[in-house]
C-alpha cells in the first residue's frame, strides 16, 4: 500500500463505537447468566467469573459484520472455541452464542509503556447467524453505541 488513496475498504457495514459497558466473551462453556436484566452489576460478575471465560474484554466498536475487543493478554488461549458472547450488563443485554472466526489478534498499543499488563486486540467476522440473533445484534447497534 504506497498512499490512503490506494487503500480499499473491504467492509460491507459501518462500524459503531460501543458505549462503556459493552463486553465480549470467548468461553469454553456458556455462561449461566440466567435473567441477566435482573442480576446486580456485582451478580453479574460473579456468573462471569464462575463460567471462566477464555477471553473477555471491552468491546471498541461493533457492525453487523463483526466486532473488535480488547483484553488483557494471558497464557490462556482460545482454543477451538467459536463462539462469543455480547453483553452490555448494565442494561442486561447478553447475546449468547454468536459463531465468529477470528480476522486478526494482536497487541495493542498501551496507554503506559512501563506497564507489565500487556493488552491485545481481537477482531471477529460474525458467521451465519439465528434471526432472533440479528434481531438482537441490531438492537444492541441501535442501544448501545455512538458513531
Amino acid at each position: 500500500m504506497k498512499n490512503r488513496k490506494d487503500f480499499i475498504e473491504r467492509r460491507k457495514h459501518n462500524r459503531f463505537r460501543v458505549k462503556e459497558g459493552g463486553f465480549a466473551m470467548i468461553m469454553s462453556a456458556p455462561a449461566n447468566l440466567g435473567q441477566i436484566e435482573d442480576m446486580s452489576m456485582g451478580e453479574i460478575a460473579l456468573a462471569v467469573l464462575k463460567a471462566k471465560p477464555l477471553k473477555m474484554g471491552q468491546i471498541v466498536n461493533i457492525s453487523k459484520g463483526g466486532l473488535a475487543f480488547s483484553y488483557i493478554d494471558s497464557e490462556i488461549e482460545a482454543g477451538k472455541s467459536s463462539e462469543i458472547d455480547i453483553l452490555f450488563a448494565q442494561n442486561g443485554f447478553h447475546l449468547k452464542k454468536v459463531s465468529f472466526k477470528t480476522a486478526a489478534d494482536y497487541k495493542a498499543a498501551s496507554e503506559f509503556p512501563f506497564s507489565s499488563i500487556v493488552m491485545r486486540q481481537r477482531s471477529v467476522q460474525f458467521r451465519k447467524m439465528r434471526p432472533y440473533q440479528i434481531s438482537r445484534l441490531d438492537y444492541f447497534i441501535k442501544n448501545y453505541t455512538s458513531k
